[in-house]
């Protein structure tokens, strides 16, 4: 099973709401807000996980969770959640410089229920 997987005895969808901006710098943070709505036929709770894909860069991890929320929907209701990442959460310590360090390039928000879920996602630079 992926990461985060859990059996669910409804099923939710996802729509933007406010969707994150193309470009970041250190000081920024990602923030999304999307409407998670209860498609199926009873109450039930949803985690939103949020993903980063990282630049292809040696040492770099593929996808990582950085952030999730947890709520309940009631069934046929639909609830905003927004999530923020602050940019300095996805630094990286650099080898040669032994230091932390954000590495410029083309990153990538993933939202689902899990690792293999990918309900949203949003590509961003981060410069």
């Amino acid at each position: 099973y992926p990461c985060g997987f859990a059996l669910s005895y409804t099923t939710f969808d996802y729509q933007t709401q406010t969707a994150p901006a193309k470009q970041y710098k250190l000081r920024d943070t990602v923030t999304v807000t999307l409407q998670v709505k209860n498609t199926g036929k009873m109450d039930g709770d949803e985690v939103v996980q949020a993903y980063i894909k990282y630049p292809n860069v040696d040492r770099m991890p593929i996808k990582e969770l950085k952030c999730f929320k947890r709520i309940s929907v009631a069934q046929g209701s639909q609830k905003a959640v927004t999530i923020k990442i602050p940019i300095s959460d996805l630094q990286k310590w650099d080898m040669q410089k032994h230091g932390w360090r954000l590495y410029p390039g083309d990153y990538k928000l993933i939202l689902g229920s899990n690792s293999q879920d990918e309900k949203l996602k949003y590509a961003f630079a981060v410069k």
